[in-house]
């Protein structure tokens, strides 16, 4: 797969199956994920640092949404993400922490916005709050 942020400047990617004239231009302050196997590419608009963060070993994220931050953590961990309740991707956190294993990843973003998890093979699903 491949991830690009860009800090400054564009950038244009797409897959294979696509030609160059189909590619996804990227702009400052964007995230881009391209999904080589199924040919998908997502783009996300916000805090470039919230993804640049990781390079540091570190995990900094700025009133990001939950979906947005499961979403980097599935491009790091490989894992899938599902919702208990949907008004839990909307959930905001702030937080900055030393990267480390996805449980302790899992445990601070939990014990922060107040919510559980489980993990059920690939997969983590969100609860709201016990």
């Amino acid at each position: 797969n491949v991830q690009v942020t860009v800090t400054e400047g564009k950038v244009s990617i797409w897959a294979e199956q696509q030609s160059e004239s189909e590619a996804t231009e990227l702009i400052p302050g964007q995230f881009g994920y391209l999904d080589l196997s199924a040919g998908t590419i997502t783009v996300d608009d916000f805090e470039v640092h919230n993804y640049l963060s990781w390079m540091n070993g570190r995990f900094k994220f700025y009133q990001a949404p939950l979906e947005q931050i499961s979403r980097q953590l599935h491009h790091l961990y490989g894992v899938s993400f599902v919702y208990a309740a949907d008004s839990l991707k909307t959930r905001a956190l702030t937080t900055d922490f030393q990267r480390a294993s996805l449980d302790n990843a899992l445990e601070v973003i939990a014990l922060t916005l107040n919510i559980s998890y489980r993990i059920e093979g690939e997969e983590v699903v969100w609860l709201a709050g016990e």
